[in-house]
């Protein structure tokens, strides 16, 4: 029997007990978040929690078994609620990038561009890319980063990097193995479905917006199948042709679609490569990238709810 394990920092106090935590890392949503439950019994005045605990204040959760911990969430207490149980909403590092406003207009851009010039105070990893004239009135930095979602540009922090532009990096991810049938099996459950490609009708619509404003499409797949928009910038449609083929030949492919849900040991961070495999069916083997982990810590044990992408 393994014996579960969680430390919470907030901002000065420290916990080794909780009630619940919900912590989400998701590569399509620009902000991870984390809900934590403090127990009811709690020693904390509940009347006095806002001069305890504010806003701002840093948050950091570990959590495994037999003190074998894994980093499950960081980043800052973004809203308090004094109920019965204490609940903190929190969010990473994107909540200090949500503070403070800025203007500004930049001409014939490259986001390397816009990237230095208003977030150089941050590690970034970043593809680069023209984005033309890019106008920014009023906006936060986290809705800057939101607005390059027009370029098909998604932003979001990995252990404590910016992320622009790159949710799978073959540099950062490990391969976990889980066998989901068979007596090696450690999934608990799963909401995973195995298709063949030639089961699958998809119909993609490829977009490249230029920096005067136009745009082209291309459309590839099957007539009638589920439609998808793909979006790209400044690509000749030569370029916007290949490119979109790239992309349908990742979405339309034999293998595993949905998630499933694990013990949080072995440990899978969004950005991760799962290995699955079935017993019963040897050859459906696949390498798959993880889009989303959802971690759930609580009096009845941790879980981690695997969502996975396209193959690997």
């Amino acid at each position: 029997m393994r014996v579960t394990d969680i430390k919470i920092q907030i901002g000065k106090f420290a916990f080794s007990y909780v009630h619940n935590v919900e912590a989400s890392t998701d590569w399509e949503n620009l902000t991870n978040t984390c809900v934590i439950k403090l127990p009811a019994n709690l020693s904390l005045n509940v009347n006095k929690l806002r001069d305890l605990i504010r806003p701002g204040d840093k948050v950091e959760i570990n959590a495994g078994y037999d003190a074998n911990l894994n980093l499950i969430f960081k980043g800052y207490v973004a809203a308090i609620s004094p109920t019965t149980p204490i609940e903190l909403r929190c969010e990473d590092e994107m909540y200090l990038l949500k503070q403070s406003t800025i203007n500004d207009h930049l001409y014939n851009c490259k986001l390397s561009t816009l990237l230095k010039r208003h977030f150089n105070d941050i590690a970034i990893n970043f593809i680069d890319a023209e984005i033309g004239d890019f106008r920014i009135e009023n906006m936060n930095r986290a809705k800057v980063l939101d607005k390059l979602k027009e370029w098909g540009i998604h932003s979001f922090f990995r252990q404590g990097v910016l992320v622009v532009g790159k949710p799978y990096d073959a540099t950062f991810a490990r391969k976990i193995v889980y066998h989901i049938t068979g007596t090696k099996c450690n999934v608990i459950d799963d909401n995973l479905e195995y298709r063949r490609a030639s089961d699958i009708k998809l119909r993609v619509t490829a977009i490249s917006l230029y920096p005067d404003g136009s745009r082209k499409e291309v459309k590839i797949g099957d007539e009638g199948g589920e439609n998808r928009t793909l979006n790209y910038y400044n690509l000749s449609v030569n370029e916007l042709s290949k490119a979109a083929q790239r992309d349908y030949e990742r979405m339309v492919y034999d293998g595993y679609r949905g998630s499933f849900t694990t013990f949080i040991e072995p440990f899978v961070r969004q950005g991760d490569i799962v290995v699955l495999k079935s017993v019963e069916n040897s050859d459906r083997t696949g390498e798959f990238w993880v889009d989303k982990v959802t971690y759930r810590l609580g009096t009845d044990g941790f879980r981690q709810e695997i969502k996975i992408g396209p193959k690997a």
